[in-house]
């Protein structure tokens, strides 16, 4: 990013500056990935800069307004990032590129699975199976094949995780690191929705292993929220409650205000049970008072229900 900002050159500028938040974003780093995806767009020119999709691998209109989205769902700012989400799509209907008519399925698919809207997801995930299997593109067919067996899962299809373990396999022995914690936290919930607490607790005890690994904390806490509701389940309220504080914290630390939220509805719904009525609102209020009006919608309907109930 200095050698390209020093060189006054847009091109490598927008390409270095988007890199890096990607890279940001993956650390769990969410606000500096946020400042660094905005200069991207800030040096974006789609006259200047068209036509350049086979020397970057994608058409920097489709990769600038992609991976954003899903950095700007975490943030909390959901209504901004599907504006974004919509300019991708605009700009990979316009190109004659391949690779990011792909790209723009796969962040579109994985901005609607953090927003849990499954109905959108599954219309780009269709959509990016049936290019990959088109064009013979193997690494956008295992994601889209990972992404079905998630939405099967969240259907409550059981078939869905010995696809998805599959898949898993393949994009480990091929080096495909890359939102693997992500997608075996978010399985994991579907598979304990289903009952499986053994199969949930191994994905993720695998979720954390990777992240040990990698660095990659962009799920972490979601593990976390994982790892409560497993303790939940298993009557141990006192570690569940533990593990959401920490997710709490790993959010409110990483600038992750939808991530943040989740935690603290899950908290104070816990708290609520154990009859602990102003420790709850003192925990929900603040984080759902953050968030602006209209972003976040479903989760924010969940976290008004609740302080309605707990405030009387």
């Amino acid at each position: 990013v200095d050698m390209a900002e020093k060189a006054h050159d847009t091109v490598p500028a927008t390409v270095a500056n988007r890199s890096l938040a990607v890279s940001l974003m993956y650390n769990g780093q969410f606000k500096r990935a946020q400042h660094h995806f905005d200069r991207a767009l800030e040096l974006f020119d789609p006259i200047l800069h068209n036509d350049l999709a086979q020397k970057y691998g994608q058409d920097l209109g489709v990769a600038n307004h992609g991976l954003i989205s899903y950095n700007l769902a975490i943030l909390g700012e959901t209504q901004r990032g599907m504006k974004l989400i919509h300019e991708c799509e605009r700009y990979a209907e316009a190109c004659e590129d391949i690779t990011s008519k792909c790209y723009m399925h796969m962040c579109a698919a994985f901005y609607h699975y953090v927003l849990q809207d499954f109905s959108e997801m599954g219309r780009h995930t269709k959509s990016l199976a049936d290019l990959a299997n088109q064009y013979n593109l193997s690494f956008f067919g295992d994601l889209a094949a990972m992404q079905k067996s998630l939405l099967k899962l969240s259907s409550g299809d059981r078939t869905g995780l010995a696809e998805l373990q599959e898949i898993d396999n393949s994009l480990i022995t091929a080096n495909i690191w890359g939102l693997l914690p992500v997608l075996r936290t978010g399985a994991g919930y579907s598979v304990l929705a289903l009952g499986l607490k053994d199969e949930a607790l191994q994905l993720a005890n695998s979720a954390q292993s990777l992240i040990a690994q990698t660095g990659e904390e962009l799920s972490l806490s979601d593990l976390h929220r994982l790892h409560a509701a497993l303790a939940k389940a298993n009557g141990d309220n006192l570690a569940a409650e533990k593990h959401l504080h920490t997710a709490l914290d790993v959010a409110c630390k990483q600038g992750g205000k939808l991530l943040e939220l989740r935690a603290a509805i899950n908290l104070a719904r816990l708290m609520q049970e154990q009859e602990r009525t102003d420790e709850a609102i003192a925990i929900l209020k603040p984080v759902s008072d953050s968030i602006a009006e209209g972003d976040c919608p479903d989760d924010q309907a969940k976290a008004k229900e609740l302080l309605n109930v707990l405030i009387g």
